[in-house]
């Protein structure tokens, strides 16, 4: 195995673990809303969110 590719299954491995650690941390805290509200049902709290848009009070 060459550098080139040692340097890329480097990488892979790396973002293989952010995205584990994202999923588990994400079933920890019980989904992944961020304003928290039982009717998300998982949405990171982006614009499309009805309870996490701005002048909502979340």
């Amino acid at each position: 195995m060459n550098l080139p590719s040692l340097i890329v299954l480097a990488l892979v491995a790396l973002a293989l673990f952010f995205a584990v650690r994202a999923y588990v941390r994400a079933g920890r805290r019980g989904g992944g809303c961020s304003c928290g509200a039982s009717s998300c049902s998982g949405c990171t709290g982006g614009p499309g969110c009805p309870h996490c848009r701005p002048g909502t009070g979340k």
